[in-house]
């Protein structure tokens, strides 16, 4: 199975519910893969893209964790 790709190319919008701005990524998984993902969503009654965020949120907190890098602090 291919390694999901991120596109470098991407674009910093507004979000008009916040101050900050967020960078929209990409996100390209095998067929297979985005079927397990919004059969899941769907039992959790989230959008798919919702669910596939938070999980890699919650990954990278837990990964700065293990790596001892202070959370954020690439922000």
């Amino acid at each position: 199975m291919e390694v999901p790709t991120i596109d470098q190319g991407a674009e910093t919008m507004p979000d008009s519910n916040r101050d900050e701005k967020e960078t929209r990524v990409t996100v390209l998984f095998p067929p297979p893969v985005a079927q397990r993902l919004r059969r899941v969503a769907e039992r959790k009654a989230v959008p798919f893209s919702v669910l596939a965020r938070l999980w890699v949120i919650e990954k990278l907190d837990e990964e700065e964790r293990r790596l001892g890098i202070e959370a954020g602090a690439g922000q």
